[in-house]
């Protein structure tokens, strides 16, 4: 074994979606994991399920991932739900570009600050 293969050995995997996580987008900000997941179960067997949810709100932040135990499933999910009517948005469904989502940005929230909040140190926010 030369030295190349075995660093390529230990450096972590290359996540690449295999056709089975839908990316799916424009839903409502008060559709929940479990909704989502209720959604899509009638297309094959669901491996995971979340909706991305802002971390201060803790509402939707109107997309999330399904990933069905084979690509097969999901392609037929994709089919069938793309374009459907939940809560009165039509959602968008597709073949995720990756795996999953970035990982959390570490540390302090990082994302546009609201109006309606006071941002202090240590992720903390007070209402105004």
């Amino acid at each position: 074994m030369s030295s190349k293969e075995a660093h390529s050995e230990s450096e972590e995997p290359v996540h690449k979606n295999d056709g089975s996580t839908l990316y799916v987008s424009n839903l409502s900000s008060k559709i929940t994991t479990a909704k989502l997941q209720d959604i899509f179960e009638k297309y094959g067997n669901i491996e995971k399920c979340y909706v991305i949810s802002n971390p201060i709100t803790k509402e939707s932040r109107n997309f999330g991932f399904v990933t069905f135990n084979n690509s097969e499933d999901a392609e037929n999910a994709m089919n069938k739900a793309n374009k459907m009517e939940i809560e009165g948005r039509e959602i968008n469904v597709e073949i995720a570009k990756r795996n999953e989502p970035h990982e959390p940005t570490p540390g302090e929230y990082k994302g546009v600050q609201s109006r309606n909040y006071i941002y202090i140190k240590y992720n903390i926010c007070i209402q105004s």
